[in-house]
């Protein structure tokens, strides 16, 4: 619990930038107009809000993601001694011996990467996802 407590706390002020930059540009109208006609404030930001502000939360939850994934240190320092996180694993792998066990998982890491993004790309389009909708 305190492990992901310490995450959160380092990597929130990331993520809620990006969150609140999208949804400071944001044009309000829409919204005001759904809850005008009807519509519930859930359904409205269900609906309207979160498709226009979408591409600010999908990168601050794609920069938490990787800033958290470095946090190697402090990772080290809060985690109890059974759990162990992969960046932690790598960093005893690689302390402890020579072996391409840690080069194997970092190819598999960044092909999965490449995997995502493709999808991305076809699926949504990165253009969308990381600009907006412009």
């Amino acid at each position: 619990m305190w492990l992901a407590l310490t995450h959160v706390v380092v990597v929130m002020p990331y993520a809620l930038r990006l969150v609140l930059a999208s949804a400071t540009g944001l044009d309000r109208d829409a919204e005001k107009a759904a809850l005008s006609l009807g519509a519930g404030r859930l359904t409205a930001f269900r609906r309207i809000v979160l498709p226009l502000i979408l591409p600010g939360v999908v990168g601050g939850w794609m920069l938490a993601f990787i800033q958290s994934f470095d946090e190697l240190t402090m990772t080290v320092f809060v985690a109890t001694p059974g759990t162990t996180t992969l960046p932690v694993a790598m960093y005893n792998q690689i302390a402890q011996t020579i072996d391409p066990l840690v080069a194997s998982v970092s190819t598999v890491l960044i092909a999965g990467t490449v995997v995502l993004m493709v999808l991305l790309d076809r699926l949504v389009g990165l253009d969308r996802v990381l600009i907006g909708k412009g």
